[in-house]
């Protein structure tokens, strides 16, 4: 057990949701021992004193088409980690997600000898189901954050741990109940509130913002909406969408309450589906994307729904508005349906939250690392 002298830790996150998850890592390490960071990472983790060498919104990467162009800055960075570790010596290296890059940077890393950790396994159960050969091969440890992911990595090789969802530890509301919330924020509790949780990526905004704010100017003149602005979102970004719809509440950080106290969620598909449906909060998942990445999409996965809650059940007990779909028009039907039967759209939201209930992620992620150190 390393727990007097410093942990290095290289962690290597390219979004926001790999921001948090690795501070979260990084506050359990620090229980026990002082710890130094190196790698990518946002807010979170340069919160904690890592020396980062890009933040996590100089990596994103949404569509096909998108991967394409960024590939000159995503093989300069691959050297400027590589470089990092040679001076920094890190006693492990803990990749975070961002499958496309972080199994590649993996193949080159591994020279190093030092342990290769995967935290939120890649989901090779959609696409690309090669690549658990690189993950039996490259990496010490993969922590899975699906329930069903050890059993199918292990039987391929893997060194494969479930280890619960990083999603459940965010969930806590900073509001007590509903007319609290309701009352912070200048809403009447006793009637319908419509949360607004368009993503936490400039392109998200960008696809999605125009579909909701359209929908909400002339839908249920009862109802009331209140956005969910993730801290990564820039107030500028929102505001052209905002004219469009003044009364529009904004709560920003507290995502959790904006889910558990709406009636109804509009809600763009990703990580957010799955927080929504552990709280069980009835919701439409919106995917917006250019024709071309649609069709990329059909091609090399086998996906047939695209919101996590969907995947994991194979059934869509949440509807999804894509492509064509993805208007205001459909999302006023859509909202309208789901209303008239909420209490059975929450009812098929319940074995979800059943399903993540019990667990401590990154307590037992951290374990996990510094058994094999």
């Amino acid at each position: 057990m390393l727990k007097k002298r410093v942990l290095k830790l290289l962690i290597v996150a390219g979004e926001p949701s790999g921001d948090v998850h690795a501070a979260n890592l990084a506050e359990e390490f620090l229980k026990t021992q002082p710890v130094e960071l190196y790698g990518t990472g946002g807010q979170r983790l340069l919160a904690l004193g890592q020396n980062q060498i890009c933040d996590v919104s100089d990596m994103a990467v949404i569509g096909f088409d998108a991967v394409i162009r960024k590939i000159p800055f995503l093989l300069s960075l691959a050297k400027k980690i590589e470089k990092q570790i040679v001076t920094a010596r890190p006693d492990a290296i803990i990749l975070v997600d961002y499958a496309g890059f972080n199994l590649r940077l993996a193949k080159r890393l591994r020279k190093y000898n030092i342990p290769i950790i995967d935290l939120v396994a890649p989901q090779v159960w959609i696409w690309r189901y090669s690549r658990v050969k690189i993950l039996a091969k490259y990496f010490d440890k993969t922590l899975c954050i699906l329930p069903f992911e050890e059993d199918i990595l292990r039987k391929e090789g893997v060194n494969a741990v479930y280890i619960g969802n990083p999603v459940t530890e965010k969930l806590a509301p900073k509001y007590k109940n509903r007319e609290e919330f309701c009352r912070a924020y200048g809403i009447n509790a006793a009637q319908p509130v419509i949360g607004l949780v368009p993503g936490s990526r400039p392109k998200e905004i960008e696809m999605l913002m125009p579909v909701m704010t359209a929908a909400a100017k002339d839908w249920k003149n009862d109802a009331q909406y209140i956005l969910a602005k993730a801290d990564s979102v820039k107030s500028e970004a929102l505001e052209p969408y905002l004219k469009m719809k003044s009364d529009i509440k904004v709560a920003e950080g507290e995502t959790a309450d904006v889910m558990r106290y709406s009636d109804l969620l509009w809600i763009c598909s990703g990580t957010a589906t799955l927080e929504a449906a552990i709280i069980g909060t009835p919701m439409i998942i919106l995917y917006n994307a250019s024709r071309f990445n649609v069709i990329l999409i059909k091609m090399f996965t086998s996906l047939r729904m695209i919101g996590m809650p969907n995947i994991i059940t194979g059934r869509e007990i949440a509807p999804e508005l894509l492509e064509n779909r993805c208007n205001a028009e459909e999302l006023k039907k859509t909202s309208d349906i789901l209303f008239e039967n909420r209490e059975e759209y929450k009812k098929r939201l319940i074995p979800i939250g059943e399903m993540f209930a019990g667990y401590a992620p990154m307590k037992t992620a951290a374990e996990e690392i510094l058994n094999i150190l």
